[in-house]
Formats: structure tokens, sequence, C-alpha cells
């Protein structure tokens, strides 16, 4: 999922989403990006980024939605 800077709308490219949860995930991140959670560090190095608030938390819930299986 993306969403374009300055706006609430979440766009969703389902080739690329294999399983509910990798959908749970995207789509969480980017609500929080909407709720202004930003990255740490700056342009797209997942080193930088992955103990930010909005790869945590969809992390985490996509780890919820797998063991409720």
């Amino acid at each position: 999922a993306y969403r374009i800077p300055n706006t609430d709308k979440i766009y969703i490219n389902r080739a690329k989403l294999g399983s509910f949860e990798a959908t749970v995930e995207s789509l969480l991140h980017e609500k929080l990006h909407v709720l202004n959670y930003k990255h740490d560090g700056n342009g797209r190095n997942i080193n930088n980024n992955i103990n930010s608030v909005p790869y945590m938390v969809s992390v985490m819930a996509g780890k919820y939605v797998e063991g409720c299986k």
C-alpha cells in the first residue's frame, strides 16, 4: 500500500500483497503515516527505518494476525 503525501487516502496494489497478514501490515503502516508518524532517518534505507513506529507497530500487528489463525 502507499499514500500520496498530504492526503489521507491509502492506495492498495493488491498484486503485491500475498497474504492477509501482509495486507494488515501494509494498511496499518500507511495509516500510521496518515496519523503523522514518520520514519527515523532519511530516505528509504530500511536500516534507518526498522525502529520507527510505522514499521514496529505494523509488524507486531501482522504477527498478531498470523497467530490468530
